[in-house]
């Protein structure tokens, strides 16, 4: 998987309100990866989800979503990723898509 780029480890000040739960100055993207994505497509306002995707790119922001099936992002959320990724016209992803959200809405 495609991680953030190199040219700053920490994270910006804009993020810290996403992970008031926990050592804001500790976190780093390369070592907290997995953490930081999920953090930020699960609760983000829109200029984080912009700094992801500026930092790693749509297509691993695409290959997160993918790997993990969507997992603890909502019909709304996942609709919205497919969107904004550039994700209607790939039939096999679509059909992933609304997959996850039916597995999600029957409490699957």
């Amino acid at each position: 998987m495609v991680r953030p780029a190199a040219t700053s480890d920490k994270l910006p000040e804009m993020l810290r309100p996403l992970f008031c739960d926990g050592d804001f100055e500790q976190l780093r993207a390369s070592e907290h990866h997995t953490f930081v994505v999920r953090r930020i497509l699960f609760a983000g306002p829109w200029d984080a989800v912009s700094w992801l995707r500026r930092q790693i790119g749509n297509r691993a922001v695409r290959a997160w979503i993918e790997a993990h099936q969507g997992r603890g992002l909502s019909p709304p959320q996942l609709r919205f990723r497919q969107l904004v990724l550039g994700l209607v016209g790939w039939e096999q992803v679509k059909s992933d898509l609304w997959r996850w959200v039916k597995s999600f809405s029957s409490g699957m």
